[in-house]
């Protein structure tokens, strides 16, 4: 793991050092060949050199972004259009986490 994300997360507030560390958790779990790297502030993940997501410390929220949600169905509507190819969701309290529907998306994004 990044020492410099680690930082990051060691430095952000109560209540989202727990979701940042349980992304990221999930994502090493489920994504054996991921690659971490923290850029423009936010903390950024990659597959074979391609970005798929990233975390953004926020003031009332942690964002899980990603790059590339056009394969991504979102029944429950947890995603909100950062343009038409990107999204995010706004992680406010770590129960607000849909774990089950994230692994989805991990597990869609790594293929």
């Amino acid at each position: 793991m990044n020492k410099q994300v680690t930082d990051f997360i060691s430095r952000a507030p109560e209540g989202h050092k727990e979701i940042l560390d349980e992304v990221r958790a999930m994502v090493h779990a489920h994504i054996k060949e991921v690659h971490e790297s923290f850029k423009w502030r936010r903390i950024v993940f990659s597959l074979n050199g391609k970005e798929f997501l990233y975390l953004r410390d926020a003031s009332k929220y942690v964002a899980v972004g990603f790059f590339d949600s056009s394969k991504l169905k979102d029944p429950q509507k947890l995603l909100e259009a950062s343009g038409e190819e990107m999204s995010h969701m706004k992680i406010k309290r770590l129960t607000d986490l849909d774990k089950p529907q994230l692994k989805e998306w991990l597990e869609i994004l790594a293929n």
